[in-house]
């Protein structure tokens, strides 16, 4: 066996996350460098469960009537105004390309925005034309035809320029710094075919709305940039050139739209949910992510049906910062500038979002946000979000104001148990029975109102046998402790959740963290959640299948054994090296992921980078065992197909006829 030549590791960190584990949500981190070919296989996992309902319910539902908006024949007298109908009669006389739509439709959507008689509370919003600027803030290359941002956004630089942005939205110095991902609150995107009309839909759906993170809730606001013109929204009054259509022939304009939504949830600040549209030259399709469900309007014919789509947009200005899915959780601004630095598309991605915005905990204390650690790349899932930050204001004398935390948010189902609930049980049960020990295994939690913990150390950053050795030890003895004793399985062990916290005088303790998917076993689940479990890339065999059997304990120490291997053979002095055969399993779908996994157990050699070398063994010996479980398993098929109907001793899935427990692992790894 051959050590791995130290081929170069990348710059950035890995999958550090912990998702639902089909569609986008199971494919990756913030930082990893996704590409339409990569988007494509999981949303449409993700757009699989769609829900269509009518234009009307659609409105009801994501964007609810007010008190305060205009009055149906109040919508009746602005679709007869003069300028109003001349930039209906320019827009309907398009034909082609597909470019021309964008400006008459940005015309014709902020004079109408204009001659509403009140937009209420809501965010002072404007649309104008993306195309043809890449929007920073990641490397996806997206490119929204058409995007609704806050009127103060037009400002920075020469945005403000009518003819710019209605002619090739803004994407040089002619025409200001292109948006970023926190500037959109909207997106529409345009395509020439109709669609048709589903055959089917839902009446009256019930959306379901992500609960919230758990914390305590106070109006954000959003960056109010000076410099530049006042004016509340953009003249377009010079028509556009031809440009090559972007859509590659694999993609679809709805996996087009939800990969702007995923990116928006990813790289947009902290949201909850995302509003965009699908346009043609005659009809609108509304649509509405979340982390949880998507939702599409019928086709609304705009053009021959005039006052819904007046209604839609009223209903769209009157939109609050939370309504277009800000939680109301943070004071301060969420930060868009002009680009400074080698890359402009990702110029401040990570201080883009929340550097400086203050949040106030029910408890009295008041953090300060800094950079993003970790931020979720998916839409369905639980849109994870962990934040460093600094205790500022405290209300207990033994907090020290200059205390480094972890702020995590996740939107997770209302019935699910909070992760800071699973933890606290887990706490109270080491000092009952004096197992003070497995304490330091465990992430300290110091708040119930939102997750706000000790910064830990991600294990892939240790960089010898002996410390990743130790470090998983000390979280398998957590683990089994957890399961035997507190009976608490976690459900989720992934390369983002394997921690550790560096002691004094060196010594490393690994910690097991995330505990949003575990589950008490004597507690009677409520969770309405469909999300599967796991991580995928970590996900024992036996979950990557369409209709999972029931998690068991082996399936985390499945994952576990994964996590190793990947740190052991793809990390060379805490970072990633991008060609270590085993980072392929984020981008694999789920029937080929199961194929690798079982080519992988199979082999007889394993190739470590040069600093793991010494956990080869435990690399073996712990896949032969999961093999030997798997070969028992088919053995004990072939029995009961032999028998002919006969009495066969029923095969113990638990531990995989005795194969997979928890001694057999303890053994592997020299407990």
């Amino acid at each position: 066996m051959t050590d791995r030549p130290n081929t170069p590791p990348q710059n950035t960190p890995p999958s550090f996350s912990t998702p639902a584990s089909r569609g986008s949500a199971s494919h990756g981190s913030y930082s990893t460098h996704h590409t339409q070919e990569d988007y494509l296989p999981y949303l449409r996992e993700d757009l699989a469960t769609a829900k269509t309902v009518t234009f009307d319910s659609f409105l009801e539902l994501v964007l609810p009537s007010k008190t305060d908006h205009p009055t149906s024949q109040q919508l009746e007298k602005i679709s007869e105004d003069h300028r109003v109908q001349a930039f209906l009669s320019k827009y309907k006389a398009v034909t082609v390309p597909e470019t021309s739509l964008y400006q008459p439709f940005v015309e014709l959507a902020n004079q109408c925005m204009e001659l509403l008689p009140t937009k209420g509370a809501g965010v002072d919003s404007v649309f104008c034309r993306n195309d043809p600027a890449i929007v920073r803030g990641s490397r996806a290359q997206r490119k929204p035809d058409v995007g609704t941002v806050e009127s103060a956004t037009l400002r920075i630089g020469h945005r403000d320029s009518a003819d710019n942005l209605a002619d090739r939205g803004p994407s040089g110095d002619d025409a200001g710094p292109a948006f970023h991902w926190a500037e959109l609150l909207g997106f529409y995107e345009f395509k020439l075919d109709d669609p048709p009309v589903p055959k089917a839909h839902l009446p009256e759906p019930r959306v379901a709305r992500p609960s919230g993170s758990s914390v305590t809730t106070s109006r954000a606001k959003r960056p109010a940039n000076t410099s530049g013109s006042s004016s509340k929204h953009p003249r377009s009054p010079s028509p556009k050139d031809e440009r090559p259509t972007k859509r590659s022939n694999t993609s679809t304009p709805e996996l087009q739209c939800a990969s702007y939504a995923v990116e928006l949830m990813s790289h947009g600040g902290l949201r909850s949910h995302v509003i965009g549209a699908l346009v043609t030259p005659s009809t609108i399709v509304m649509l509405y992510y979340d982390h949880s469900i998507t939702v599409k309007s019928e086709p609304l014919h705009f053009t021959t049906d005039f006052v819904p789509f007046l209604t839609m947009l009223s209903r769209i200005a009157s939109l609050t910062l939370a309504e277009w899915g800000y939680p109301e959780t943070l004071r301060g601004e969420l930060k868009g500038s002009e680009p400074k630095g080698p890359d402009p598309l990702l110029d401040n991605e990570k201080d883009v979002h929340s550097r400086g915005m203050k949040l106030d905990l029910a408890n009295g204390w008041t953090l300060e946000l800094d950079t993003n650690i970790f931020r979720a790349h998916g839409l369905i899932g639980r849109g994870t979000c962990v934040v460093d930050a600094t205790v500022i204001k405290t209300t207990k004398d033994d907090m020290p104001e200059d205390k480094r935390v972890a702020v995590k948010w996740s939107w997770v189902p209302r019935t699910r148990t909070a992760e800071s609930a699973i933890i606290a049980l887990a706490t109270d049960h080491a000092k009952a029975t004096g197992s003070a020990e497995m304490l330091s295994h465990l992430p300290h939690v110091l708040t119930l109102r939102i997750t706000v913990q000790e910064v830990l150390h991600p294990i892939a950053s240790l960089t010898t046998s002996a410390e990743l050795s130790l470090a998983i030890q000390g979280i398998f003895k957590c683990y089994r402790w957890l399961y035997e004793e507190v009976k608490i399985m976690h459900r989720d062990i992934s390369l983002g959740n394997l921690m550790y916290r560096q002691m004094e005088g060196g010594k490393v303790i690994g910690v097991l963290n995330d505990f949003d998917f575990a589950l008490h076993l004597t507690a009677i689940p409520l969770s309405t959640s469909k999300q599967r479990t796991g991580t995928k890339p970590y996900m024992a065999r036996d979950l990557l299948v369409p209709s999972p059997p029931r998690h068991l304990y082996r399936h985390d120490l499945e994952s576990l054994f994964y996590v190793l291997a990947s740190i052991a053979t793809g990390f060379h002095e805490g970072k990633h090296i991008m060609s270590a055969p085993l980072w392929k399993w984020h981008i694999f779908d789920m029937e080929t992921l199961l194929e690798k996994k079982e080519f992988f157990l199979s082999q007889s050699v394993v190739t470590t980078t040069a600093h793991f070398a010494a956990l080869r063994l435990w690399i073996l010996t712990l896949g032969a065992m999961f093999q030997r479980g798997n070969t028992a398993r088919k053995d004990h098929a072939i029995l009961v197909e032999e028998s002919m109907g006969g009495v066969v001793p029923v095969f113990d899935e638990e531990t995989l006829g005795g194969q997979v427990t928890f001694d057999a692992f303890a053994a592997c790894i020299g407990l």
